[in-house]
């Protein structure tokens, strides 16, 4: 019990020191062009054309089993689609 509770506490340290060094997405622009195309396609048309596809899945298969879940999944989907390049950028850009 007591070996469980020291390699917590170390644990813990651990990550306080190496929180400091934040820098995930604020250093280099290899990778900027890559970045920019996969966030315009997520977002854009075909980023929309996905997300009706997965609600219109999504309403069929209701329709099908007779229980809103998979509606409710696809609409889920859609959100989470729309929505992952910012979580990912305010993610990745967190400073402490």
């Amino acid at each position: 019990m007591k070996h469980k509770m020291i390699l917590k506490t170390v644990f813990g340290a651990g990550l306080l020191i190496a929180s400091g060094a934040v820098l995930a997405s604020t250093t280099g622009s290899e990778f900027q062009t890559v970045y920019d195309k996969f966030e315009g396609w997520v977002q854009g048309y075909g980023g929309m054309a996905i997300a009706i596809g997965a609600i219109g899945l999504g309403g069929l298969a209701s329709l099908a089993k007779q229980t809103p879940f998979p509606i409710l999944t696809g609409i889920g989907s859609a959100i989470l689609l729309q929505y992952s390049p910012d979580i990912v950028s305010s993610i990745m850009t967190a400073t402490i």
